[in-house]
């Protein structure tokens, strides 16, 4: 303490690291691989029983194709995002798991999942009509039948989107800001 100002501090104390600082996590190929498998095939089964009803065998290649490039969107998102500082924050990503397992929730619930799929997919058409993909499906060519598939799972994710946005705020509030951790 000094005589000019008698707050100051005696002494300066090193920082804290904070017990609750976790290590920056570690991309790794194979999990992600994995786990955007399962979550879009599981998450696709709804709306890929309701298109084989519909469309011909011939365009079932087209379905498998629009799934497969939500795999690979998603993985290279992951891979990309992977060391953010935001997406290492905990209310992000209890959102973003908590925002897929509801979906695939939902898509194992029979009537629930049908609906929503059907929902998606009447969106989705309205997007595409004015391309001219408004003729009959199983008359649609292989890309147009792709192209319905990536829009439906375009649609399908924007209200999965939101869905994070609302679980995100929900999980920041219950989880208040994250510690400060610092640098030795």
């Amino acid at each position: 303490m000094s005589d000019l100002n008698p707050y100051e501090a005696v002494a300066i104390a090193p920082p804290i690291r904070s017990e609750y600082s976790q290590e920056e996590r570690v991309f790794v190929w194979w999990k992600s691989i994995l786990v955007w498998l399962v979550v879009c095939w599981i998450s696709a089964a709804p709306s890929f029983f309701l298109a084989i009803g519909v469309v011909n065998v011939q365009q079932w290649p087209a379905l498998v194709a629009g799934v497969l490039t939500f795999v690979a969107g998603f993985i290279f998102a992951d891979y990309r995002t992977s060391r953010w500082k935001f997406r290492q924050r905990k209310p992000v990503r209890y959102a973003l798991i908590t925002t897929y397992v509801i979906r695939m929730v939902i898509s194992v619930i029979f009537p629930i999942a049908f609906i929503v799929d059907m929902m998606c997919g009447m969106v989705s058409s309205i997007v595409l009509y004015p391309i001219g993909l408004d003729v009959p499906k199983h008359d649609l060519s292989i890309g147009a039948v792709y192209l319905w598939t990536v829009a439906q799972g375009a649609v399908l994710n924007v209200v999965l989107g939101i869905v994070w946005a609302v679980l995100f705020a929900i999980f920041a509030l219950a989880m208040g800001p994250d510690p400060i951790t610092y640098e030795e």
